[in-house]
C-alpha cells in the first residue's frame, strides 16, 4: 500500500505559518506547499495520481542535469507497482513558475521517497527509492534549476519534520553533488557520509585503441579464447533490431539467469514472478521509446551471452547481463563487453556508459578505464535526534573499528 507518514493537514497547516500563497492547480496532489515566490512542492501519495505528472515528467527527463533512467517514468512506474507495492513511498515534484504567466509550470525536480527504518534511531526516515534493479538513486534536477529545486526539497524535509533523510547509491562528484553541496551549506546542514566508493564508466575516447592501451595481452588473451570458441560452430555478435524479436531477447535473458549462479542462488529475475513482469514492462516500454539496447553473442544461431543497455540522451547504463556457464572456459561474456565497447564508439552518440557494477567487480575494472565517485549519506534536517544520530555515528563508527583491531591483535 503507497500511503504517506504524515496527513495533508499537518503539511498544509506548516505551509500556511508562511506569507506565500500555494499556486492554483489542477494536478491531483496530496499536499501542495509553498517554498518561495514562484517556487513551490507538490506530494503525491498515489500511484494512479502520477499519471497527471508524466508529461512533465518525461520534460524534466530530457532537461537533467544528470540523466537517471532509474528516474524516468517507464522505469520507475513498473519499479513501483511490481517491486515497491507494500511499502509507503511519496514523490515530490518541484515546480517554479514561468516568467511567462501564458506558459505551464516548470518541473525543476523529482525525489522519489520511500520509507526506510535506520539502525538505533528510534524515529521513521525517508530515503531515495533504491532495490536490487535500481542501481542509481539519483534524484531529477533540471539543469537550469538544480540548486533551486536542491534547497526546496531540503526545506520540505524541515517542514515535513523528517528527522533524517538517506541519499543511498548517488554520485558524489559532478553538477548533482554541486547542486547538493551549494543547498546544504545554505541551509547550514551537515551531512554523515555512510560509504564512498567508485564504480566503473566508460566514457568516450578519440580512438578505440586508447582503451586496450597496456592491456594488449588481455585483448590477445580473448582473441586466443574467441577462436577456439569458433571451433564449436559459428560465432557472431548480434544487435536487437526490431520489436518482433524482443520477446525471444527477453526470454532468452532470462533463461540464460536462471541457469547461471544466480539461479542456485534463488536470486534469478525468472524466480519471481513480480520480478520478471518488472522485467519484461521495463524492457518493452524502453523498446518502444527507442532507449533499449540488448547485446547478444551467438554460437550456431543460439544466444550464449545477452547484455541489456538501458539509454537516456547522451548517457547509457549497464543494465543486465547473463551468458551460458557451460561456455565459461571462452569468457562469453567478457567477448561480450569487448564487443559492447566497441559498439559504444563506433555505432552509438552516446557520451558515457555507467556499468552499474560494484566497486571491486574484476571483469568489468580490467576493461573499464574511467570511474566515478559514489556515496550512501544521511542528511539531518535540523531535528535534535537526527542531529546527534548523525554527529555521534562516525565517532562510534571509529570506537568500533578500533576495538575489533585491538580484539584481533595476536597476544
Amino acid at each position: 500500500m503507497i500511503s504517506m507518514l504524515a496527513t495533508t493537514q499537518e503539511y498544509v497547516a506548516k505551509s500556511n505559518k508562511t506569507d506565500l500563497q500555494s499556486p492554483k492547480t489542477t494536478r491531483p496532489f496530496a499536499s501542495q506547499i509553498p517554498i518561495e515566490e514562484n517556487l513551490w512542492i507538490e506530494v503525491v501519495d498515489s500511484l494512479d495520481s502520477l499519471a497527471a505528472y508524466r508529461k512533465d515528467w518525461s520534460a524534466l527527463c530530457a532537461n537533467a542535469v544528470v540523466k537517471n533512467v532509474f528516474y524516468e517514468p517507464w522505469f520507475l512506474l513498473p519499479a513501483i507497482k511490481q517491486l515497491h507495492a507494500d511499502k509507503q513511498c511519496r514523490f515530490i515534484f518541484i515546480y517554479q513558475k514561468n516568467k511567462r504567466i501564458t506558459d505551464p509550470d516548470i518541473l525543476c525536480g523529482f525525489f522519489p521517497l520511500e520509507q526506510t527504518q535506520l539502525r538505533c534511531f528510534p524515529q521513521t526516515c525517508w530515503k531515495l527509492i533504491t532495490d536490487n534493479y535500481l542501481y542509481l538513486s539519483l534524484p531529477l534536477l533540471h539543469s537550469e534549476f538544480a540548486e533551486e529545486a536542491m534547497h526546496a526539497f531540503l526545506k520540505w524535509t524541515q517542514i515535513a519534520r523528517i528527522p533524517i533523510m538517506q541519499f543511498e547509491r548517488t554520485q558524489s562528484e559532478g553538477p548533482f553533488q554541486h547542486a547538493l553541496t551549494s543547498a546544504l551549506n545554505q541551509r547550514n546542514l551537515l551531512p554523515c557520509s555512510v560509504e564512498q566508493s567508485t564504480r566503473a564508466i566508460l566514457r568516450r575516447k578519440p580512438d578505440l585503441n586508447d582503451y586496450f592501451t597496456g592491456r594488449g595481452h588481455y585483448r590477445r588473451d580473448m582473441q586466443r579464447r574467441r577462436r577456439r570458441l569458433s571451433d564449436n560452430g559459428n560465432v557472431e555478435f548480434r544487435i536487437l533490431q526490431n520489436t518482433g524479436q524482443l520477446r525471444y531477447w527477453q526470454n532468452s535473458y532470462l533463461t540464460l539467469e536462471r541457469m547461471s549462479w544466480k539461479g542456485k542462488n534463488g536470486t534469478a529475475i525468472a524466480q519471481d514472478d513480480q520480478a520478471t513482469q518488472f522485467f519484461l514492462d521495463v524492457t518493452s516500454n524502453a523498446m518502444e521509446l527507442g532507449m533499449l539496447q540488448m547485446l547478444g553473442l551467438f554460437l550456431n544461431n543460439e544466444l550464449i551471452a545477452v547484455k541489456c543497455n538501458l539509454c537516456s540522451g547522451e548517457g547509457s547504463y549497464s543494465w543486465k547481463i547473463a551468458f551460458d556457464e557451460q561456455y565459461s572456459k571462452f569468457s562469453p561474456g567478457v567477448l561480450l563487453e569487448l564487443e559492447n565497447i566497441e559498439y559504444f564508439h563506433n555505432q552509438t552518440q552516446l557520451e558515457w556508459m555507467d556499468s552499474c557494477a560494484s566497486e571491486a567487480h574484476p571483469m568489468i575494472n580490467r576493461l573499464w578505464q574511467d570511474r566515478i565517485g559514489m556515496q550512501s549519506i544521511y542528511i539531518p534536517t535540523g531535528r535534535f535526534l537526527g542531529e546527534m544520530y548523525c554527529s555521534t555515528r562516525p565517532v562510534l563508527r571509529s570506537i568500533k573499528r578500533y576495538a575489533k583491531r585491538m580484539l584481533n591483535r595476536q597476544p
